[in-house]
């Protein structure tokens, strides 16, 4: 009788602390304090961020590297060339940021079998975006949709910019790729959408 109810105690305590190990959790997330998507910087700002407001594509539109593609992806560049990825446009932070929701077009030669592959994967892995600017990325995409577009027909955009991104521009990088997954789910619910930040439009 003794062992049945110490049994009984124990059981009892043990999902006492699981419930209030997962109010604790709860209240962090609701509070800012968090981290991930929903978390930001605890200042309010849920696109993640420097602390000042800025949101992550802010920042990764306004870097160095990224500043360079409006050079050849925008109405009336001086770079763009016939093969010039036709898609995206660099013109402005908003018209960047939509341009990103679609898929590759205009690549010519070999580069053409990415055409109609999304920018933006279900991670930075995936993402036809990030491959063209990290050499182990490209060496194993890998797009069932898409097997050709491979190693041997992406674009290595580093060549453009003058070298590989700063480990700065590669973290914001991946983190606005794993923003923009975040909200495609959460906005299933209309509780998140960092797209809508900037634009009505959706990539999906």
């Amino acid at each position: 009788m003794t062992r049945t109810w110490l049994r009984k105690l124990s059981s009892l305590f043990f999902v006492v602390c699981l419930i209030s190990f997962a109010a604790i959790g709860c209240e962090e997330t609701e509070t800012g304090t968090g981290t991930g998507p929903t978390g930001g910087d605890g200042d309010g700002d849920t696109t993640g961020g420097d602390g000042d407001g800025d949101s992550t594509f802010t920042q990764l539109y306004n870097s160095p590297e990224f500043q360079m593609c409006q050079n050849c992806h925008a109405p009336g560049a001086p770079g763009f060339v016939d093969g010039t990825e036709a898609t995206q446009d660099w013109s402005s932070e908003q018209a960047a940021l939509s341009s990103l929701m679609g898929t590759a077009s205009g690549l010519i030669g070999n580069f053409a079998d990415c055409n109609g592959v999304d920018f933006i994967g279900e991670t930075p892995e995936d993402s036809l975006l990030v491959a063209a600017f990290d050499e182990t990325v490209r060496q194993n995409y890998d797009n069932p949709a898409f097997p050709d577009c491979n190693a041997d027909t992406i674009s290595d955009m580093t060549l453009n910019i003058g070298g590989a991104l700063s480990t700065e521009t590669r973290a914001l990088l991946d983190q606005f790729i794993v923003e923009q997954n975040a909200a495609f789910i959460l906005d299933l619910t209309g509780e998140y959408d960092a797209v809508d930040e900037l634009t009505d439009e959706h990539w999906y």
